[in-house]
């Protein structure tokens, strides 16, 4: 309503701000909690060490999802800034609205078993496999669609953002399927250790964005990309708090990654066939993205046994729930 009363950029801001006032007056209706003048030295004492690691990430996770853009912004005006920015923001919705929903389910789901390493190993496993099966092929098609995506989303005029866009699908990938480390050293009550991964890897962000800041807005992009490989090394320390094989963990992700890189393939090869006989970005998206989805799903049924044991059996029952 701001927006078409020509409020223009504005309307974002206040609907955020809106948006947030609700969640925050709903939330306290819906909880019955309402703050109280009261303190205890002895709970704070009790809990300074988990409070403050949660804090401590926290602030480091805005931190990190945020100095890029001041940086950018500082180097290259609000033009670049734009085009960075709502190609990250393409990107950070792999994460957003599929892999943190999901941690922050698996967060208890891993406290409740952390004394029953099979069921955790089980856990981890599933869950990893169907978190992986779903945003990899995400970011990969991202990358591969992104100049389809762009002229559908935005128009011509945002031209510019399509390698952005390829590389940060990339990322939002590597990010997101490894995501669910952090339920499992959280709920084993590592914060501490968890509190240093996002340290290293804040110094890492910023330390890769002042070196690609002279080469240009998508060798920002790539760095940022290569610092999210850091992700496996909290991924690695979750599988040893499970007692699982580094082999058994990869393969989590191996197979999915695999799956994604013939159905980029494929998507290559039919653009290069149909190129001509699509009319428009937005047939040629649809077109492409469908191949991209049923060779991706194909090839990840072929090659992982383990798909076809449980997810065959998830979709069928989804199917008949909507029936």
């Amino acid at each position: 309503a701001l927006a078409l009363a020509g409020w223009g950029v504005w309307s974002l801001v206040l609907a955020a701000l809106v948006g947030t006032v609700i969640q925050a007056g709903l939330g306290l209706l819906l909880v019955g909690y309402w703050p109280r003048m009261r303190f205890r030295w002895q709970l704070i004492s009790s809990t300074w060490k988990a409070s403050g690691s949660y804090f401590g990430g926290g602030v480091l996770f805005y931190t990190n999802s945020n100095v890029d853009l001041i940086l950018v912004g500082r180097s290259f005006g609000a033009s670049g800034l734009g085009l960075y920015q709502t190609a990250r923001g393409l990107s950070d919705e792999i994460r957003a609205r599929i892999a943190v929903p999901l941690q922050n389910v698996l967060f208890p789901a891993f406290s409740s078993v952390q004394r029953d390493i099979p069921a955790a190993q089980q856990l981890f496993l599933r869950a990893g496999r169907i978190i992986a099966a779903v945003v990899i092929p995400v970011g990969v098609l991202m990358a591969v669609l992104s100049h389809e995506l762009v002229l559908v989303l935005y128009g011509p005029k945002w031209i510019d953002m399509v390698p952005l866009v390829a590389v940060f699908g990339i990322g939002g990938a590597i990010r997101a399927s490894m995501g669910i480390a952090i339920p499992v050293i959280t709920a084993w009550n590592q914060l501490v250790r968890s509190l240093r991964y996002q340290v290293v890897g804040t110094l890492l962000t910023v330390t890769s964005i002042l070196f690609a800041l002279p080469l240009g807005l998508k060798w920002v992009a790539v760095g940022i990309v290569l610092v999210s490989l850091y992700s496996l090394a909290p991924y690695t320390y979750a599988l040893k708090l499970l007692q699982l094989s580094w082999w058994r963990g990869v393969r989590v992700l191996i197979l999915p990654a695999a799956a994604a890189t013939v159905s980029a393939g494929c998507v290559l090869l039919a653009r290069a066939a149909t190129e001509a006989a699509l009319p428009g970005p937005g047939t040629a998206l649809l077109t492409l993205g469908a191949v991209g989805v049923a060779s991706y799903a194909a090839t990840l049924l072929v090659i992982g046994p383990e798909y076809r044991r449980e997810l065959l059996p998830l979709m069928r029952q989804m199917l008949k729930r909507r029936a």
